[in-house]
């Protein structure tokens, strides 16, 4: 039974010996709607989100320690941006500490119930 692929007035069949890059390039042709739709998707929601970002205290604090980090220490962008969140991790802690915990069902405190640490006794001191 021949293997038939349609698409855009023209049928590829296994025993004509099609090459796989053929095979590639009309398989793309069929997908590229969908890939430009996934892109462009996945782009505006980064751009609301960067938009966002760019509100924030926490990050407007940590962005002004990396860019004095490079303009007097000369550290390149990843350094920079490394040792900002290390030496602004207190902008964290005090985030961590407005944060409520979202309220659990009774299966998922089950199922959060029966942590087990390896190696751990139980009990004070146990180990």
């Amino acid at each position: 039974m021949p293997i038939r692929v349609r698409g855009k007035g023209r049928t590829l069949r296994a025993e004509s010996r099609v090459s796989q890059s053929d095979v590639r390039e009309h398989v793309f042709e069929q997908m590229k709607d969908r890939y430009r739709k996934a892109m462009v998707n996945s782009f505006v929601n980064k751009m609301l989100w960067l938009n966002a970002l760019r509100k924030d205290a926490v990050y407007n604090t940590i962005k002004q320690t990396v860019t004095d980090l490079k303009v007097k220490d000369e550290f390149d962008d990843e350094e920079a941006w490394k040792f900002a969140t290390s030496k602004r991790k207190y902008l964290f802690d005090r985030l961590l500490k407005c944060y409520e915990a979202p309220e659990l069902s009774s299966e998922e405190e089950d199922e959060h119930t029966d942590i087990h640490v390896e190696g751990s006794q139980g009990g004070e001191g146990g180990g």
